[in-house]
C-alpha cells in the first residue's frame, strides 16, 4: 500500500512540475522598442525634418524673416519658434511638418501625463545677419 501511495505522489509531482522547453521551441521574437523613449524619438525625427525644410539664408533684410511655432508644451503654446526665410523656404510644407510635430507632442503629453512650466513663449525678434535669418 505504501508503494502505491508513493507512486501516486511521484506521479502527481511529475504532472504538476512546469514543462521544460524543448530544444526545438523557438525563442520569442524581440519586439521593437516601445514606450516613452520611442515616442520621444519619433517627435525628434519630425522636428529634424522640419528644421531641414527651414532655410535660414536668402533674406537680405530683417523684415523679410519669419518664424513658426514648434512643438506643444503641456500647458499649451509652443516650446520655441523656428526662424526661416520665406524667400527660400517652402512655407506651406514647413507649416504642415510643424503641425505634425505639434500634434505628436500633444498626444505624447496627454499619453504620458507630461507637465510643463506653463511659461509663455513669445515669438522672437528676428534679424538678418549676412543674409541669414536668426532670432535676436
Amino acid at each position: 500500500m505504501k508503494r502505491i501511495i508513493l507512486g501516486a505522489l511521484l506521479l502527481a509531482l511529475a504532472c504538476s512540475a512546469p514543462a521544460q522547453p524543448s530544444p526545438e521551441t523557438p525563442s520569442p521574437i524581440p519586439q521593437a522598442p516601445a514606450g516613452r523613449e520611442a515616442d520621444r524619438a519619433a517627435i525628434q525625427r519630425l522636428e529634424q525634418e522640419a528644421r531641414a525644410l527651414a532655410s535660414l539664408s536668402g533674406c537680405a533684410e530683417s523684415g523679410q524673416c519669419r518664424a513658426m511655432p514648434v512643438g506643444a508644451k503641456a500647458c499649451g503654446g509652443p516650446r520655441y519658434y523656428l526662424p526661416y526665410c520665406p524667400l527660400t523656404t517652402n512655407a506651406a510644407a514647413l507649416q504642415r511638418k510643424l503641425e505634425e510635430v505639434r500634434n505628436a507632442e500633444q498626444q505624447f503629453n496627454q499619453k504620458y501625463g507630461v507637465i510643463s512650466d506653463c511659461s509663455f513663449v513669445s515669438e522672437p525678434a528676428l534679424t538678418s545677419a549676412a543674409g541669414a535669418c536668426q532670432a535676436r
